[in-house]
């Protein structure tokens, strides 16, 4: 089970004070960077993965979006949340995020601010919310960067030229962290950059967006003590996206004004196949190979396409890279002349 400290009186009481928790997401610095990663939100489904106060459930839903659930382990939290919320489209639910399960595609948009790095068992989370994602669905979240949560003593230090540092170790030594942030003994998982993209990959996820957020000079200008944190990224910001096409009514109706635009340029694309034909004439000894192709590969469409892929593959680039794998391997590896495309006529 995750540490719900933010239940723990004292640890409530001083995040309580924070900027973020009094003046809401305008008041986190790294804010403007997370909102450029999310989607267009009309008519959207949302979670929102330790929603806290519900500062980002209450502002989607100001969006355009559909309806949004807000999960969090704090009781606390949760109560002043609800609190703040006369919207029946925002529900919010109390679950501890190692064992959470969620309704296979029925959503939009999974999202979470600075709380992934509580769950022990992420990887196990990563792939319930892709579950729970509708095709094309994003992920968007952010999390302490792992050059944050690594060091076994995470402070500032000066050296010897009197510079402010941070110095990091254990990088590569995965698991909790123990540190005293508004409480003594608050758990947080460490995890290297690797990992978290990786996670995101093995179930399926394709990467949109990495940032390793600090902040921009126009914040630092106001905002002075906001300059060390240039020194070392204090945030990691991650966007991901389930492969598969927009369900939302308008972006299917841009799909099939896509697909009509798309047939006008049939004929275009019918022509530009035949582009093979220039390179038959600045090459002709590939004529015989054009020509023959067909005959000893079939008319079908899967033979042609193997066809061409064993030919297409000896472009200038691969011709230059087969000398290395030569060198490489002790094996000679065989290449032909000058790159040609080879497009075959209909059957």
């Amino acid at each position: 089970m995750t540490q719900n400290i933010y239940d723990d009186n004292d640890f409530f009481r001083e995040y309580s004070r924070l900027p973020r928790s009094v003046a809401g997401l305008d008041a986190a610095p790294e804010w403007p960077a997370l909102r450029a990663l999310l989607p267009d939100l009309d008519g959207l489904t949302v979670v929102d993965l330790g929603c806290g106060f519900g500062w980002f459930c209450r502002w989607v839903r100001e969006q355009g979006a559909a309806s949004v659930l807000g999960i969090d382990a704090s009781e606390k939290m949760l109560a002043r949340a609800i609190a703040a919320t006369g919207d029946p489209a925002m529900t919010y639910t109390r679950a501890d995020m190692e064992w959470l399960e969620l309704s296979p595609a029925s959503f939009d948009l999974a999202y979470s601010s600075l709380a992934l790095h509580y769950v022990e068992e992420l990887d196990r989370l990563i792939s319930v919310v892709y579950r729970s994602l509708a095709e094309g669905g994003n992920f968007v979240f952010s999390v302490e960067h792992p050059i944050f949560t690594a060091p076994s003593e995470p402070r500032w230090s000066t050296n010897s030229a009197g510079r402010k540092i941070w110095p990091v170790d254990s990088y590569l030594e995965e698991g909790p962290r123990r540190t005293d942030w508004l409480a003594k003994g608050v758990v947080k998982q460490h995890r290297t950059l690797g990992s978290y993209l990786n996670m995101l990959i093995r179930v399926g996820f394709a990467i949109r967006h990495v940032e390793e957020w600090g902040p921009t000079p126009e914040q630092i200008a106001a905002h002075p003590g906001w300059a060390d944190e240039r020194q070392r990224p204090p945030f990691l910001l991650i966007a991901a996206k389930k492969p598969g096409l927009d369900r939302r009514p308008h972006a299917v109706g841009a799909r099939n004004q896509f697909h009509a635009d798309n047939k006008q340029t049939t004929g275009q694309s019918q022509a530009r196949s035949c582009e093979s034909g220039k390179y038959i004439a600045q090459y002709p000894a590939h004529a015989d190979v054009r020509s023959a192709m067909p005959r000893a590969f079939g008319r079908d469409r899967s033979s042609q396409r193997r066809a061409r892929r064993r030919i297409n593959r000896f472009s200038p680039k691969m011709a230059a890279q087969s000398d290395l794998r030569s060198t490489i391997s002790g094996r000679p590896f065989a290449r032909a002349g000058p790159a040609v495309r080879i497009s075959f006529p209909p059957a």
